[in-house]
This record gives structure tokens, sequence and C-alpha cells, in this order.
């Protein structure tokens, strides 16, 4: 961006694990741009430090992401959901107050080592697919202009993988819809279950789980877990879990001694709370 920088020492840790679908390389990126732009009075807004770490992401490792991670690293709030607009770069705050649930990730503790480079190829096929839908329709300038019946009336002429990534993107496009009511109306139960049909969604249309990862989130479903599904970009990693409080621990615990029992790991727990973004904790330490 043509900044001037100066030197500076930098230390960075946590206790998230790395590679598990929890956006540890957006919180390395988010984290060092605010840094700097701290450190060197670079006037850059929380929204430009997304898009230059996103940036950051392509250029880098070549993972070509969308701004989600980044944006919710430097946006995040405590105790809300973000209602995020990837074409306008624009956000609205859902209060998230748990009271009778937990957030609980369960590590399986697997990567595949595919989750970039797939990532990359389900991108050109959401591409090809959404350009084959715009020559049917020229009103079409993203997939949020991809009504279902658009979608349904052109499957016999589409490849059927293409067709199966678009399904899933036009169909999670109205998830996410409906889960901000549900959010808005306290409906914990009904935004459970859009988070199994998403998890379905990634595994069958958009192939991006394991075997691993849909044992989990069964099992969930087996013990009345209110909503699972992977983290991330898939292939192993972590699953998201809404778990009610009177029940956690003895849940939890079924779930993973049946996963140590079908696939020899012990999976990792970790209970987490959505908190604040990516902010200063304290000015003037000495150095």
């Amino acid at each position: 961006e043509g900044h001037r920088l100066g030197g500076f020492n930098c230390v960075f840790g946590g206790n998230l694990p790395v590679g598990a679908g929890l956006s540890s390389s957006a919180a390395v990126e988010c984290g060092l741009a605010f840094g700097l732009n701290e450190i060197f009075g670079l006037n850059q807004g929380r929204r430009q430090l997304a898009i230059m770490s996103q940036r950051a992401e392509h250029l880098y490792p070549g993972v070509n992401c969308g701004i989600m991670d980044q944006y919710a690293s430097l946006m995040g709030l405590k105790d809300s959901i973000m209602m995020l607009d990837c074409r306008s770069i624009e956000h609205q705050y859902i209060p998230f107050m748990l009271q009778r649930h937990s957030l609980v990730l369960i590590n399986s503790r697997v990567q595949h080592s595919l989750a970039g480079g797939e990532y990359n190829i389900r991108r050109s096929q959401c591409a090809e697919g959404l350009a084959f839908l715009a020559q049917k329709d020229h009103s079409v300038k993203s997939f949020r202009d991809v009504s279902p019946d658009l979608l349904e009336s052109s499957r016999d002429t589409m490849d059927q993988t293409i067709y199966n990534r678009c399904s899933y993107v036009v169909s999670e496009i109205e998830r996410t819809r409906q889960a901000s009511e549900y959010l808005t109306a306290d409906n914990f139960e009904g935004f459970g279950e859009l988070m199994y049909a998403t998890h379905r969604g990634l595994s069958s249309l958009y192939e991006v789980s394991c075997a691993e990862l849909d044992y989990l989130v069964d099992r969930a479903k087996e013990e009345g877990v209110t909503g699972s599904r992977l983290m991330g970009g898939g292939f192993g990693g972590c699953t998201l879990n809404l778990v009610e409080n009177d029940r956690l621990d003895q849940t939890v615990n079924a779930i993973t001694d049946s996963y140590l029992a079908a696939f020899g790991i012990a999976a990792d727990v970790l209970q987490v709370k959505v908190s604040e973004g990516v902010h200063v904790v304290a000015r003037g330490l000495p150095v």
C-alpha cells in the first residue's frame, strides 16, 4: 500500500489448533496488520485491513479465500453473530446470548492436507457454474441472483459436479438468511437444524468433508446435540457443536468415546465463546 514501516519485534502464540478450520492464518494476518497499523500510525480502517489481509492469503499461501475469516477476525463483537454481505463488504450484528447452550469444538485431529488446493478447485467450479447460469439469465451477477428455479431448469444441461457445487451455494445463501431470522427470534433449535443441513450439503454436494467429520456430526445428532457442522475448509479439523448445558459433559464424552472406538483417535474438545475481534490489550509495555 506504499506505507513506510520501521523495525518491530513480533511474538505470537495461541491455544487453538493450527490447520483445524479455525482461521488461524486469518488471525495471524489480521493481528499483525492491526498491530503494524497501531504502531506506525498508518490510519487504515478495519475494513481496509481485512481486505489487505485477504490479499496476503491470496498472494502468499495461494488460497483464493473470500473475505469472511479476515473480516470476522477484525470486526468480531462479543456475544454477537455477524451477518456479512460479501458483495458490498458490509455487516450487521445479531445478538447471540447463549443461556441454555454452549459452543463446543471437537477437533477430529485429522488433516488430509487437501483444504488449500481443493478450496481453489471449488472456487473455480463455482465460477464455471455461475458463468453458465449467467448465460441463461443476464441479470445474474452472483449466486445471490440465482433462484432455485433457474438452477433446477439448468440441471440437465450442466455437468453434475458443477450443478452440485452451485446447488450447495444457492441453498446455503437461503440458510444464512434463515439463520439470521432464527437467531433474531432466539430460535436455537431451528438454527441448529440449519447447522446440520449445512453439513449435509458440505459433505454430499460440496464434498469437503471426510469420514471422521461425518462421523462426529452423525454422533452429535444421535446424542441430541442441537446443531453440528464442520468448521473451515474441511477434509479434517473441527466440528462446531451447539450443546445444551444440562447435558454438556455427558454428551461430549459420549461423542468422543465413540469416536475413539471407531477411529482410534482421541479427539480434542474446546469450549469457546463469541468474543471481540483483534484489539489492543495493553499499551506502553517495556521492551
